[in-house]
């Protein structure tokens, strides 16, 4: 089965498996170390921040926060989407899609990201902005069919590994790129 889990406050925990799809809504902030929903999506809400160290999904990952959004080096991995909405900074790790990865934030860092399809990476500053410096920061950006778009309304674009783009790269940066 599934996991529906809502909060008025904070959520943690160390692992969170389901056969199906996990949703968790929460007032404050969600911790977790580990989630896996086999085949289903996972889908975080938070009012504050997310930290989750490692993911998998048979489906997508979506992620939205009123703060940042970190994993750690193992990250998500997904059969289907990654979108991420943050209003503070964005923080990968090793992450991969069976389909787009579209990350919204005022701050990205990853060391790797592999898409099946596009990856749209976006840094702005919003009304409920709690930090990020506006840059986006990564090593190795991978799609296997698609487009790599990486935009900063206000920052700087620094890739430092291998950028494989199956169509096209766009780089849009305020700053230095």
């Amino acid at each position: 089965g599934g996991v529906i889990a809502t909060a008025g406050g904070d959520i943690a925990g160390s692992s969170l498996a389901a056969a199906t799809g996990i949703t968790i809504t929460g007032g404050g902030d969600i911790v977790l170390a580990t989630m896996n929903a086999v085949n289903g999506d996972i889908v975080l809400d938070a009012q504050g921040a997310i930290d989750v160290d490692h993911a998998e999904s048979g489906g997508d990952f979506t992620a939205t926060a009123q703060g940042n959004i970190s994993t750690g080096l193992n990250s998500i991995i997904t059969g289907g989407d990654i979108v991420i909405n943050a209003a503070g900074l964005v923080d990968l790790g090793n992450s991969s899609a069976g389909g787009l990865i579209d990350v919204t934030g005022s701050q990205i860092d990853y060391v790797s990201l592999l898409a099946a399809d596009s990856i749209t990476l976006l840094t702005q500053i919003t009304a409920s902005t709690v930090s990020g410096n506006g840059n986006i920061t990564g090593g190795n950006t991978t799609t296997t069919s698609g487009a790599i778009g990486a935009t900063t309304a206000f920052g700087s674009t620094t890739l430092t590994g291998t950028t494989n783009a199956a169509t096209t790269l766009t780089v849009n940066s305020s700053g230095n790129s």
